[in-house]
């Protein structure tokens, strides 16, 4: 067993204390919230049947005449000295995720390109077919969501509002089985042959196009799966008629992965390598594993909550490096404005503000949600099920918490995100058996090995495909090989270029198993259709379990939250004792965001990431305080 590494100010008692603090922080449940599904705040999953979703009415707010503003504290070389001394709760309060506005309006200057150092690679460009990040960064940079999070500043970073994009208004029935949108006017599609121009006008009878496509052939068919019908009342009118209740697709729906594409490229047979229009930039140069170019949009329809047309950035220029250390260089000599993954841990941020206290930092608390191991059922190694609670058993999840996230971990759940089931972040004091069951999250050696045993499969030889995000990855499979090696595993795991990786992820045609990010689930229902049922594209292990899917079917259904509650926590009953995958410890706390300090206007949280997924969102709302 590893030595637990004492991280200097957070031990285990102290992981208890400021349990309380994220608790506040974050906010506790609420049952009655139908409007917002974010990923990383407990909020509701479903409306009671009687109470329809709020009705957004218009995209431009009243700001006040002369805004407060807000400033951010000095990183003085003694509180640097002290970030590794700091609970989560002073974390997140030292490097928030959101802040109030720190700029006057009037000073908001217009044009310059942002660089961005990014670390990842280009992937299939249509959302229809790829949920990766190689896909979702690059298509939110030109598309756009009916709805979306809030961004910018004064945004709740745990919490943020649902508010209008291309829909400037919609409304639910009080059943949750109608969905109606009214669309701005005057929004275009880019010309397929020159983007710069408009193309056709965006109306009603695309989303019939879109939302058909989406719901029978896309790797999002799990979210569409309540959608029976979808209606052109009339121009501007669009509705979605359901099978079942379905408040919880308006969160789904306003993500990342609620992007709407452009009907008439896919029609063209061109969406899987072009994009084209309505959104804030444009795409007009891309080289695989070098950069993506992208332009202002000058046929953007939306503005700011001044009026002002956005974006303010003349473009944005996204250079591939896959090299952290390289990364961190390129920031430190101010060569990009924001670079991806510099920051694993409270080691690496107090070496990175040890050289540049000036740097921006905004930190993010956890979900509880974990990357997995996660074996493929279809292969028959895996069949036994002593074999897989063997395997779960020899993993030190705490150890690799401690050594790996310096003791800012947490035992990680992979499915649903700890507020879909219980009402306080879990730590690894916690009463585990209770929250996870016998298997997952435990590291009992004797117990492994004897149920090895009776797995008969004795020395074997397995391989784990990744791909490295950051040297976290590396780290945390160079552990699990150390822990499997016990029960005479040879795990080798095998390092896959950015396509590759993702391909196997997205046809699930890994041969033992794979080390994996899960494909985003917003609330239970959508964690479940997206990630657990058996037909769904973001299944990861290849699972086919007739009780989780009969659960899921009831799930789906279900508009009482108490009941939603139990039903989650009877399919986590289901695959905390069957042994699907083996759950990684998962991040307590995370600093996705680094920017320079001349970057102005970017706010993290929920659904707010430049790391991943989101940053078309935030750069519509960004400027750059720079000559």
């Amino acid at each position: 067993m590893r030595s637990p590494v004492k991280n200097i100010g957070f031990s285990l008692s102290k992981a208890i204390r400021v349990v309380p603090a994220i608790a506040v922080v974050l906010g506790l449940l609420s049952l009655a919230c139908a409007s917002a599904e974010p990923t990383a705040a407990p909020v509701a999953t479903t409306a009671p049947a009687a109470t329809a979703a709020p009705v957004a009415t218009t995209a431009v707010d009243t700001a006040p005449a002369t805004p407060a503003l807000y400033v951010r504290p000095d990183m003085t070389p003694e509180i640097v000295a002290s970030i590794s001394n700091m609970t989560i709760t002073e974390l997140l309060t030292t490097f928030p995720a959101s802040f109030p506005l720190d700029f006057d309006p009037d000073s908001i200057k217009r044009g310059g390109i942002l660089r961005h150092a990014a670390n990842l690679d280009i992937s299939n460009l249509d959302p229809k077919r790829s949920a990766a990040k190689g896909t979702s960064t690059f298509v939110i940079m030109v598309y756009d969501n009916l709805v979306e999070y809030e961004q910018g500043p004064g945004r709740n970073p745990s919490n943020p509002a649902i508010v209008p994009m291309m829909a400037e208004s919609w409304e639910f029935n009080d059943a949750g089985t109608k969905l109606t949108f009214q669309l701005n006017e005057g929004m275009y599609w880019s010309d397929l042959d020159d983007p710069f121009q408009k193309g056709p006008e965006i109306v009603a009878e695309d989303f019939i196009y879109i939302f058909t496509q989406f719901r029978d052939d896309s790797v999002q068919s799990g979210n569409y799966r309540t959608l029976e019908s979808i209606e052109a009342p009339s121009k501007y009118t669009v509705v979605l008629n359901f099978s079942t209740p379905s408040f919880w697709i308006l969160p789904f729906m306003a993500s990342k992965d609620g992007v709407m594409f452009n009907p008439h490229l896919d029609k063209a047979g061109r969406a899987d390598r072009e994009t084209r229009g309505p959104g804030p930039f444009i795409l007009f140069e891309a080289k695989k594993s070098i950069a993506m170019q992208f332009k202002r949009n000058p046929n953007h329809f939306s503005k700011d909550q001044w009026g002002n047309a956005l974006p303010y950035l003349d473009g944005i220029s996204f250079t591939v490096v896959p090299d952290q250390g390289t990364r961190i260089a390129m920031m430190r000599t101010g060569k990009v404005d924001h670079a991806e993954n510099l920051v694993g841990n409270v080691r690496g941020l107090t070496a990175l503000l040890g050289t540049n206290p000036e740097f921006q930092v905004m930190a993010n608390p956890g979900s509880g949600t974990s990357w997995s191991f996660s074996y493929q059922m279809n292969n028959p190694i895996f069949a036994d099920i002593n074999v897989r609670r063997a395997l779960t058993l020899a993993y030190d999840g705490v150890g690799a918490s401690n050594v790996v996230a310096l003791g800012y971990g947490m035992p990680g759940d992979t499915k649903f995100a700890w507020w879909d089931w219980t009402f306080e972040p879990p730590t690894w004091d916690s009463d585990l058996d209770a929250l996870y069951g016998k298997y997952h999250n435990h590291y009992d050696v004797p117990a492994a090995k004897e149920l090895w045993a009776k797995g008969g499969l004795g020395d074997i030889t397995l391989t784990i495909p990744l791909y490295t995000y950051g040297q976290y990855i590396l780290d945390t499979a160079a552990l699990l090989v150390a822990d499997w090696r016990e029960l005479g595993i040879t795990l080798k795991p095998q390092s896959q270029d950015y396509s590759a990786f993702n391909a196997l992820l997205q046809q699930r045609t890994a041969k033992d198993m794979i080390f994996a990010w899960q494909q985003q689930g917003y609330g239970p229902v959508g964690t479940a259709l997206v990630k657990l049922y058996s037909t769904s594209p973001g299944n990861r292990e290849n699972l086919n379990d007739p009780i989780i899917d009969g659960l899921i079917d009831q799930l789906a259904v279900e508009g009482d939250p108490a009941k939603v509650r139990s039903l989650t926590q009877q399919i986590r009953d289901q695959y905390n004792d069957q042994i699907y995958w083996t759950a990684s410890y998962a991040n307590a706390i995370s600093f996705a965001i680094v920017l320079q300090p001349w970057v102005k206007g970017v706010r993290g949280g929920e659904f707010s990431s430049l790391t991943a997924y989101y940053p078309g969102k935030l750069y519509r709302h960004t400027w750059l305080d720079r000559d």
